[in-house]
C-alpha cells in the first residue's frame, strides 16, 4: 500500500465514523495531519512508501482507538485555545481583499520574537530579508490561519474549513502562500513545515533553521545560520547555493535530485536523496557525506576532514582539491570501472562506494 492509499483509506474511515459530529471534526482533522507527518518523516529518513505504511497502525485500529478515546474524554482538561484568526495575536495587523479571500500582514518588532513555528499544508512558503519582521498569509473560505504569540514564540497554523478530509489532504484545485520577512540579521530560529507546495529562502541570516515540505521543491540561496541548517523534502528537488552554517547542515529529499554549491558548515554537511542524482561543488565542512541510490554523484572540490560518497546503480565522478596521496582511500564498485585503489594511506579519509557503476575521481596536483 502506498502513502496516498493509506491516507485516503484513513480519511474516508474517519469521516464515516464521525459523520455528523461537528464537535469531533476539528480534532479528527488534526489526527489525519499527524499520521501524514509520521509517514512523511519515515520516507524522509529513507524508507520506501510501502515500508513506511507497513510500520503504521492499521487504519481500522486507528479509527477504533480514536472513537474510544473521544468517547471517554469528557473528563479531561481542555487544552488552551489557540489564537483565533481575527483576534489579537500581537503585532501590527493590516489586511486587504485578494480574490475570494483576505491577505493579512502581521508586523512585529524583531527583538520580541526568538522562535517562529509554521505548520501549513498545500501553500508555498517564502522566507526573505527586509527592513523588519513580518508574516503574510491569505485567508479564504477554504481555510483560515490560527496565530499565537507566546512570549518570544510566534506560531502560525493553517486550519482547513469544511472541505472534508480528502480535500484537506490533497487540496484539489487550490494554491496559496505564506511570506515570512526577516531583518537582515536576526537572532532567532525558524521551524516550518508545509506540504505539496514549494519553499524558497533567499538572503537571510539567523540563528537556526529547519524547513520541510513534501511533493515539492526547496530552493535556498545566500543563507547564513549561526547553528544548524536543515532543508528537507520528499519527491521534490533540493537546490542549495551559497549557504553557511555554524553547526551541521543537512539536505534531504527522496525520488528527486539534489544540487548543492558553495556550502560551508562547521559541523559538517550531509546531503541525502534516493532515486535522484547529487551534484555538489565547492563544499566545505568537518565532514561531508553525499548519499543516494539508483543515480549518479558528481562531486567537485569537496574540502573536508573526511569525505564519503555512496550510491548504487550509478556512477561517481568529480575533482578533489588535494593530491591523491593525501587521501586515505577506501573504494569499491561492482560491474564498473574504477580509477581509485581499493585502499591507500593518507591524512584525509575518502570513502567512495557504488555498485553497477563506474568511479572516476581526479585530484589536484
Amino acid at each position: 500500500m502506498t502513502r496516498n492509499e493509506y491516507l485516503i483509506e484513513l480519511a474516508m474511515k474517519l469521516e464515516n465514523a464521525f459523520r455528523g459530529d461537528e464537535n469531533a471534526y476539528g480534532e479528527i482533522k488534526g489526527m489525519v495531519s499527524f499520521y501524514q507527518e509520521m509517514l512523511d518523516d519515515m520516507i524522509e529518513e529513507g524508507r520506501s512508501e510501502e515500508e513506511a505504511v507497513a510500520a503504521m497502525e492499521p487504519a481500522d485500529d486507528v479509527v477504533e482507538r480514536i472513537r474510544h478515546e473521544y468517547a471517554t474524554a469528557d473528563g479531561r482538561a481542555a487544552a488552551p485555545a489557540p489564537e483565533a484568526p481575527g483576534q489579537d495575536a500581537g503585532g501590527r495587523v493590516t489586511s486587504r481583499s485578494e480574490g475570494r479571500g483576505t491577505a493579512v500582514r502581521r508586523e512585529y518588532a524583531p527583538e520580541e520574537i526568538r522562535t517562529i513555528e509554521i505548520n501549513d499544508m498545500n501553500h508555498s512558503l517564502t522566507v526573505i530579508s527586509g527592513t523588519g519582521l513580518s508574516l503574510e498569509y491569505v485567508e479564504d473560505p477554504a481555510g483560515q490561519y490560527e496565530v499565537q504569540k507566546l512570549g518570544g514564540r510566534l506560531c502560525l497554523r493553517y486550519r482547513p474549513q469544511g472541505r472534508g478530509f480528502l480535500g484537506q489532504l490533497f487540496n484539489f484545485g487550490r494554491s496559496g502562500r505564506v511570506v515570512l520577512t526577516l531583518p537582515e540579521k536576526w537572532d532567532g530560529q525558524i521551524e516550518a513545515r508545509t506540504s505539496n507546495a514549494p519553499i524558497t529562502v533567499q538572503e537571510v541570516s539567523l540563528r537556526a533553521m529547519n524547513l520541510r515540505t513534501s511533493n515539492a521543491r526547496i530552493a535556498a540561496s545566500d543563507v547564513r545560520t549561526a547553528d544548524r541548517l536543515t532543508l528537507g523534502s520528499s519527491n521534490g528537488a533540493v537546490q542549495a547555493e551559497r549557504l553557511s552554517a555554524g553547526g551541521e547542515m543537512e539536505l534531504i529529499t527522496g525520488n528527486a535530485r539534489l544540487i548543492a554549491s558553495e556550502l560551508q558548515a562547521g559541523g559538517g554537511v550531509k546531503a541525502t536523496t534516493s532515486n535522484g542524482a547529487i551534484e555538489a561543488r565547492n563544499i566545505q565542512g568537518a565532514q561531508v557525506r553525499l548519499t543516494t541510490s539508483n543515480a549518479r554523484i558528481s562531486a567537485e572540490m569537496i574540502s573536508a576532514g573526511a569525505v564519503t560518497l555512496t550510491t548504487s546503480n550509478g556512477s561517481i565522478s568529480g575533482l578533489m582539491p588535494q593530491p591523491m596521496e593525501r587521501y586515505a582511500i577506501t573504494s569499491r564498485t561492482s560491474n564498473g570501472r574504477s580509477n581509485l585503489p581499493a585502499a591507500s594511506r593518507g591524512e584525509i579519509p575518502l570513502d567512495v562506494r557504488t555498485s553497477n557503476g563506474s568511479i572516476h575521481l581526479e585530484f589536484m596536483e
